[in-house]
């Protein structure tokens, strides 16, 4: 460890040389592991000694917890060991705590709702290790199964497991507060379905959640049009339907009758590649060169498809061909359909 350490050290000491003499001046920090005497050991970030070198300019322990006694104590020790060399910065992870910004968007509570309910459709025993994106862990153990902190501490000290980490990390992870108030929220949530190979919600609702953090308010509503019963999107798709057949008679219909031609054929053509690779997917799961090779096989047939037609419409037979598009389309034409 001892090596690994005295690497990290040195690639840290040499890029605040560097960039010194490129950019004079400029000031140089590094976000750390909040408990320096064990991640020096554990991780290789013996940071006290950056500051007392000079290396750094000021200092930035990622302070994610979220009990506040704790989270006071850690950064008093931080700053016994800086002893104001460099300014200290204190990382705070404000999404730990629970909160309307996090367990309350419509989207993960969904999300997190099915997952839970799939696996309880699959394994007799479980438990959810709270986070942004909850972790299920499941099994068949019965009451071996826990998400209690001190009691699997206890089996990791009686296996002989020794991480400091894990010490410090699962008591943060798997405080009440958490556990209880994920479970009060995913109870909460509404129609909530199984996620199945034919019905993957998880991952709609998975895109719902990634797109209302970057557009509030539009995850939300996306994630309510999985839960429409089916009548409503055949009737959707039949009052698409019936516009058709309406702007097909009328004047408009003459004109646009072969651009929507080719956007239904365009829409079909995608549904039915997301059909064929999820149905792939479902049966032999993410593989990845067969998916690309039904991909590619996919698009070499468009790509012929398209040739082959380029070479049909030739210059001398377009005009004959848009006008049997024309009349194979629009029912006030003469030509009598076959």
């Amino acid at each position: 460890m001892d090596f690994r350490r005295t690497q990290i050290t040195t690639v840290v000491a040499a890029v605040a040389e560097q960039a010194r003499k490129i950019r004079p001046g400029i000031k140089i920090s590094a976000a750390v592991f909040r408990n320096w005497p064990t991640d020096r050991d554990s991780i290789g970030q013996d940071w006290k000694i950056w500051c007392d070198r000079g290396y750094l300019d000021f200092v930035c322990p990622m302070d994610y917890i979220p009990d506040t006694a704790q989270f006071m104590d850690r950064v008093t020790h931080q700053v016994n060991w800086v002893d104001g060399r460099v300014p200290l910065y204190i990382g705070i992870g404000a999404w730990q705590i629970p909160s309307s910004q996090v367990y309350l968007l419509g989207p993960l509570r969904s999300l997190n709702a099915t997952v839970l309910a799939s696996a309880q459709e699959v394994f007799d025993s479980l438990v959810y290790l709270p986070g942004e994106e909850m972790t299920v862990v499941a099994g068949s153990a019965g009451d071996y199964m826990s998400n209690d902190a001190e009691e699997l501490l206890a089996r990791a000290r009686r296996r002989g497991l020794e991480s400091d980490m894990l010490y410090a990390w699962l008591p943060d992870m798997l405080r009440p507060i958490f556990t209880d108030y994920v479970r009060e929220q995913i109870e909460a949530a509404e129609h909530v379905s199984i996620n199945t190979d034919q019905r993957p919600l998880a991952y709609f609702y998975h895109q719902a959640w990634w797109l209302e953090h970057r557009h509030p308010g539009w995850g939300e509503r996306l994630s309510t049009l999985a839960q429409r019963p089916a009548w409503q999107w055949f009737a959707a798709v039949a009052g698409l339907l019936l516009l058709w057949a309406v702007i097909s008679l009328t004047g408009l219909g003459q004109r646009a009758v072969i651009p929507a031609a080719v956007a239904v054929a365009g829409l079909c053509g995608m549904t039915g590649e997301m059909v064929l690779l999820l149905n792939f997917q479902s049966y032999y799961g993410y593989v990845f060169q067969q998916i690309g090779f039904i991909v590619g096989s996919f698009m070499v047939g468009l790509a012929a498809g398209s040739w082959l037609l380029g070479r049909w419409l030739r210059p001398d037979r377009t005009t004959q061909a848009v006008a049997h598009c024309h009349a194979q389309f629009d029912p006030r034409c003469g030509h009598k359909h076959g």
